[in-house]
């Protein structure tokens, strides 16, 4: 990697954390050149939202115009976390006329959004009155985004997953972007790898950290039924399932089963990090009550962790 690939790739990887975090301002890039690599490099869609000339614009602090309260809705954290699955890129109109028309503006657009994909394709735009207002806008991002990962799968991951004769390098490359995409539409695809019989144990590796990664029903349910035949690899990918997918396993938990489930209980807590987990020897000494209790408690820590973690991820 070149020293301005290095760059791009901190700058970017800035750029996502601030967001992520839910407070500060955005990193915005100004350069597009460098925001196209950035993008490419970290194989995210660009945020452009262009700004007219000076000579255009508002006066700063009156507050009933246009400008300010798109400043204000970029500042509110449901915009602020959806951020950090673009490259935001904030273009002078002034200073780069081409580069405004490469990406999809007209000669006197101002305070626009537009999304591009790293190789220049649209994936929509949004009218100024829209960035004005943060929940539309965020949405407006969701969307944007949920287009980007239904290319990146029909184009990248699909055609992998279904050629059987796959390099492994590609299979593994594939497996990756579900990963770190958390494709969902992919989980059935994946699946049906472990059903090769010439799936190498970095390829099989790969398999169960997408199934963690996506952790939709079938993907949990995938893992789970490996788990409890003893597969450590399923057991230990498990721990790495997202709080709805642990969420999902909870409902695994029977309090009044002959045979207390303790496998999905370590699991569970593991995953969600709950505190104050039992070790086996209560679950076999305590009555029926006190399992109960036990399993609403873990249960309602769970929701609560995937209410948020949902809030925060979709």
């Amino acid at each position: 990697m070149t020293r301005t690939l290095v760059c791009l790739s901190v700058l970017a990887s800035a750029t996502c954390a601030a967001a992520q975090s839910g407070s500060g301002p955005v990193q915005w890039l100004s350069d597009p050149q460098q925001a196209v690599r950035a993008a490419q490099n970290a194989n995210r869609p660009l945020l452009v939202w262009i700004i007219p000339p000076q000579r255009e614009r508002v006066p700063i602090g009156d507050g009933d115009k246009l400008e300010n309260r798109q400043e204000h809705a970029l500042r509110e954290s449901v915009v602020v976390r959806q951020m950090r699955k673009f490259v935001p890129l904030r273009l002078n109109r002034g200073a780069y006329r081409d580069a405004a028309r490469d990406f999809g503006f007209s000669e006197a657009a101002g305070f626009e959004i537009r999304f591009v994909t790293p190789d220049g394709q649209s994936l929509g735009a949004v009218p100024s009155s829209d960035v004005a207002v943060a929940e539309t806008l965020a949405r407006r991002m969701a969307v944007a985004f949920e287009d980007f990962v239904k290319r990146v799968y029909t184009r990248d991951v699909q055609p992998k997953l279904e050629d059987k004769e796959a390099k492994p390098a590609d299979l593994k490359a594939a497996l990756k972007l579900v990963s770190e995409f958390r494709i969902a539409a992919a989980d059935r695809g994946v699946i049906a790898l472990l059903e090769r019989e010439r799936l190498d144990a970095g390829a099989r590796t790969a398999v169960y950290e997408a199934l963690a990664a996506v952790s939709t029903k079938d993907a949990v349910g995938k893992l789970l039924d490996l788990a409890r035949g003893g597969d450590a690899g399923a057991t230990k990918a498990l721990e790495k399932v997202t709080p709805v997918g642990a969420e999902l396993l909870a409902a695994e938990l029977k309090p009044d089963a002959p045979h207390f489930d303790y496998l999905v209980y370590r699991i569970v807590t593991r995953a969600s990090r709950v505190s104050y987990a039992k070790p086996e020897r209560f679950f076999d000494n305590a009555d029926t009550a006190q399992k109960t209790e036990e399993v609403q408690r873990v249960s309602d820590v769970v929701k609560q962790a995937a209410e948020k973690w949902k809030a925060e991820n979709d």
